[in-house]
């Protein structure tokens, strides 16, 4: 619970004016869809969506949802996206991208759904240091059955190669949490130059 509580904190922080006017919402991987739910019953203005494959998770958030007006939960595939270009304005793909087979066209899709200029909230764990990366890799691993674990400038690295410039970064409860918005197609151009001269 404190988890969904700090994502919809910095949500509501970054976005708060667009929630307001009505804006496009998508939880990539959504779960039980219980960010959807209460971010749903406070800003009914807005379209929330929601996407998974797992049977089980769209029934529970289905069912959560399913009074509400302004929600869809559907299932789908991340690396081929069953929505139009430039079409949210706020993308959030929480604690899912460790078990995405095919990393960098996941992003490719959430990237190109995403206005230009829209907000991506991306949370991972992402090991930092070598006790991290011990304890993911040994202890969480067992019941999580990650495809994989990065380590945090692997998945900065991901995250700017696309597209994305990171605002901001940081830890909690052992998740990192990268806030990300859109570059417009000549910064996109620019950045990916830079990180090529840079490496």
């Amino acid at each position: 619970r404190s988890i969904y509580k700090k994502v919809i904190e910095i949500i509501e922080k970054f976005n708060l004016e667009y929630l307001n006017a009505g804006c496009k919402f998508l939880d990539v991987a959504c779960g039980t869809g219980e960010v959807i739910c209460r971010l749903a019953s406070k800003y009914q203005q807005s379209k929330f969506y929601g996407i998974d494959f797992s049977k089980e998770m769209l029934e529970k958030a289905t069912s959560k949802v399913n009074h509400f007006n302004n929600a869809n939960i559907t299932e789908g595939n991340i690396r081929n996206l069953n929505f139009s270009n430039n079409f949210f304005d706020i993308l959030l793909c929480s604690d899912a991208f460790h078990h995405f087979a095919e990393p960098e066209q996941s992003l490719k899709e959430m990237y190109r759904v995403i206005k230009v200029g829209g907000f991506l909230l991306f949370i991972d764990p992402a090991y930092d240091n070598f006790l991290q990366k011990f304890v993911l890799s040994t202890c969480v691993a067992v019941w999580d059955r990650p495809k994989k674990y990065y380590s945090r400038r692997e998945l900065l690295n991901l995250l700017e190669i696309i597209g994305s410039k990171v605002q901001a970064v940081f830890t909690y409860r052992l998740t990192n949490f990268f806030i990300c918005h859109k570059l417009t197609s000549d910064s996109v151009i620019k950045a990916i130059k830079e990180k090529l001269v840079g490496n």
